[in-house]
């Protein structure tokens, strides 16, 4: 991306030309961000309560009125033991927590973009400031976001993979966690076509779908490629894989 950037002078091109200081933050951003930060754990936390409720009033169902039962009679009286329908309950359970998981998922994407937005990752004259070096408004700030989301992750990574403070997630089955530590020939030159594309527009995906909603020609103009490409990228790789 830093080669790219400085190569072609994308910060001259979106006119990045004021002098940039590292300032720290305003009294009111720091107050925003906490506000964000703790109306997030509020929702977390209420979301975190649903399984409890649902075990609850399944629960009080099953043990009040004479049509409730607690499992599939039919099973018995064809001679079954009945354990088709005890393993239809925990699909039943996680079905039952679908709504919560979306919400969670919702949750944890208006926070992402509210930072990505406070932050100022959306703006591509920002993130051009930083990666062409030598410019003479170079912004340093932006390592100190990343360096920032990165220290939150991997503490948090940790807490699970390693001390196993949590042995599923709360909504899900369990954590989706990589396995794959691959490095082939796909992965690197994705990783020279994003740093190139980054560089030349200053915007990498996430804080693109987020600035799309501004309705900047530049964004949606770098949002329709990137769909396009994703496209050709996959009915390509199928052909690929077809062929082999």
């Amino acid at each position: 991306g830093m080669a790219t950037a400085t190569a072609t002078s994308t910060a001259a091109a979106l006119g990045v030309a004021a002098p940039a200081a590292l300032m720290m933050p305003s009294p009111a951003e720091v107050e925003l961000a906490a506000s964000i930060a703790v109306a997030g754990l509020a929702a977390f936390a209420t979301l975190a309560v649903g399984p409890r409720l649902f075990r609850g009033v399944s629960g009080s169902s099953g043990s009040s009125g004479s049509n409730a039962v607690p499992m599939d009679l039919s099973a018995l009286k064809k001679g079954g033991d009945g354990k088709d329908a005890a393993q239809q309950q925990p699909v039943a359970q996680q079905q039952q927590l679908q709504p919560l998981e979306l919400g969670a998922e919702v949750v944890a994407g208006v926070i992402f973009a509210l930072g990505l937005g406070l932050s100022g990752m959306t703006r591509p004259s920002k993130v051009a400031g930083f990666l062409q070096v030598g410019w003479p408004a170079w912004d340093p700030s932006l390592p100190f976001v990343m360096g920032g989301a990165v220290l939150v992750a991997m503490a948090a990574y940790q807490a699970i993979m390693r001390f196993k403070i949590m042995p599923k997630p709360i909504l899900c089955k369990n954590f989706q966690i990589p396995t794959s530590s691959l490095i082939d020939r796909r992965l690197l030159a994705g990783g020279v076509l994003f740093g190139a594309g980054w560089g030349l527009a200053g915007m990498c995906p996430g804080p693109a779908l987020v600035a799309s909603v501004t309705g900047s020609p530049h964004v949606l103009a770098y949002v329709g490629a990137m769909a396009a490409g994703m496209l050709l990228e996959t009915r390509a790789s199928a052909r690929w894989g077809a062929r082999k």
